[in-house]
């Protein structure tokens, strides 16, 4: 009887078997979704804001009619509006900065304009801010500034 007798080529004897390949496949996969989602967090990593969301200060806005209520006595009020000079509607809130005789800054705070809602371009919206009257003692002028959210 004759026998049959198979050789096996050295190259095919090298080859890696599938499941390695798919778990190589599978460890690049889950880097990959791993250093996506560092770099995402890092890019919401924001260590001077105290809010989730992101403001910057407007420029196209003007400032209008910045005066003070005395209307009750337990709390004067820091009235204005802001006018949107845009061609879109914005919304956001306004830093209001007490300042005294000698330009100090004696007290701040942050109000919506338009409670929070948008208005429209060309639109004037207002603000207001209530607080006991003993934060006006020394207080010579205000700075308004607008920021968009």
């Amino acid at each position: 009887m004759d026998s049959i007798r198979v050789l096996i080529s050295p190259e095919k004897q090298t080859k890696e078997p599938k499941s390695t390949k798919r778990r190589g496949c599978l460890r690049w996969f889950v880097l990959i979704i791993g250093i996506i989602s560092v770099l995402y967090f890092l890019g919401q990593y924001n260590p001077g804001s105290s809010s989730s969301s992101s403001t910057k200060k407007s420029i196209n806005v003007s400032v209008e009619n910045v005066r003070i209520e005395k209307d009750f006595p337990n709390a004067w009020g820091v009235k204005g509006s802001i006018r949107n000079k845009t061609n879109r509607s914005i919304k956001g809130t306004v830093k209001i900065k007490f300042i005294n005789g000698k330009g100090d800054i004696v007290h701040s705070s942050r109000a919506y304009v338009n409670d929070g809602d948008p208005f429209g371009a060309g639109q004037s919206a207002n603000f207001e801010y209530f607080v006991e009257p003993k934060t006006f003692d020394g207080v010579k002028d205000f700075e308004v500034e607008f920021f968009e959210r």
